[in-house]
């Protein structure tokens, strides 16, 4: 429970300091499979690339790295030299092997479908973030947990406004909260 807590105050903190006009949310796409309470070291691989930015997901990862470890206090590593992911076809066999290689207890893989500056109808185009996470567990090996998590700038003021970093990092606190809500 206290856990929750400091998620939610990290988070919190983030609005305070200028989020404000921030509209984002996390949907719960399977809900847990058991408890994530045990959870101390995860894995988060990189992230594959579906957005038109070529960076996108190598600075969501290095965001939710920050997130997880400062607002759901896990230790985040890096999966081991040579290991490719590809969220669709990731399952749980593979996951178990990966945190077994380096001593974790989960894996986190994802995808980046949006990263940038959406023009939208009628207003200036909007920083967007938009990703899916996976978690697997590696003993036993199962899925876990999986979200979908957006964020965009909800001002209307287009490159006015918010930030696309701020955005994204609304994007990662949000998913981190939700996580540790389920701890």
């Amino acid at each position: 429970m206290r856990r929750s807590w400091l998620a939610a105050s990290v988070l919190a903190f983030g609005l305070a300091a200028g989020c404000g006009s921030i509209k984002s949310r996390v949907e719960t796409v399977t809900a847990p499979s058991a408890s994530l309470s045990g959870l101390k070291r995860i894995v988060l691989t990189p992230l594959v690339n579906r957005a038109d930015d070529p960076g996108a997901a190598l600075v969501m990862r290095a965001m939710l790295a920050r997130s997880l470890a400062l607002g759901a206090h896990l230790e985040v590593l890096d999966a081991p030299p040579g290991t490719m992911v590809d969220p669709e076809t990731f399952g749980r066999e593979q996951a178990r092997d990966v945190a077994r290689a380096v001593g974790a207890d989960a894996v986190i893989t994802g995808i980046v479908f949006a990263y940038g500056y959406v023009p939208e109808p009628s207003s200036p185009p909007r920083p967007t973030v938009r990703l899916d996470l996976r978690v697997f567990g590696a003993e036993p090996a199962s899925l876990l947990w999986a979200a979908r998590a957006s964020a965009s700038d909800a001002s209307g003021l287009g490159s006015g406004g918010e930030t696309l970093t701020t955005v994204a990092m609304a994007a990662a606190d949000r998913l981190a909260a939700a996580l540790a809500e389920h701890r």
